[in-house]
């Protein structure tokens, strides 16, 4: 009969050990990998976040900067009419279908057609350049008045039409 007894190499492991350290080694892969993934996934919503308020700051600033020079403000809830020292007289400030601020028709310029005529060609104007909204979009828009000035409200919304970021500010004329 043969004693039982656990054979090794000098130096080496037997099978149990060698299993136990695989195991162990499997567990510390997983609980790495789940820290990298949280680590990941903060970093992602805090940079979403930030993008949000640095957003959202400037489309307050942009809009206040048109109502601070504008004249003839007519404030209609998520719209507001003046006459702009940029973009010209009775021009509209209002949200569009992808939720960036533009003003309607504020660009004109002349073309030349395919038959060689010269003709007048309007684009809407955004406010802010493609690039500041990124993969977001201001999802809430509204100018109303406020004693000797109007107060502007935003919101900014993630993809999944989420609000990141609200902020408001209120602003008074110079123009009267």
């Amino acid at each position: 009969m043969r004693s039982r007894r656990t054979e090794r190499a000098a130096g080496g492991f037997t099978l149990a050990e060698t299993l136990l350290a695989l195991v162990l080694f499997v567990v510390l892969a997983a609980v790495a990998l789940a820290g990298v993934q949280a680590a990941a996934r903060a970093r992602e919503s805090s940079a979403m976040s930030a993008s949000a308020s640095l957003l959202g700051s400037q489309a307050l600033n942009a809009v206040a900067e048109e109502l601070r020079f504008g004249q003839e403000i007519m404030t209609g809830g998520d719209s507001v009419m003046l006459t702009s020292a940029r973009y010209g007289v009775a021009v509209t400030i209002r949200l569009d279908e992808n939720g960036r601020l533009i003003v309607p028709n504020a660009v004109q310029t002349v073309v030349t057609n395919a038959n060689g005529d010269r003709v007048a060609h309007t684009e809407d104007a955004e406010l802010l350049s493609e690039g500041a909204y990124g993969a977001l979009s201001i999802s809430d828009f509204n100018v109303t008045n406020a004693g000797d000035g109007y107060r502007i409200y935003i919101c900014v919304s993630n993809p999944t039409g989420s609000a990141l970021w609200q902020g408001e500010t209120t602003v008074a004329p110079l123009n009267g």
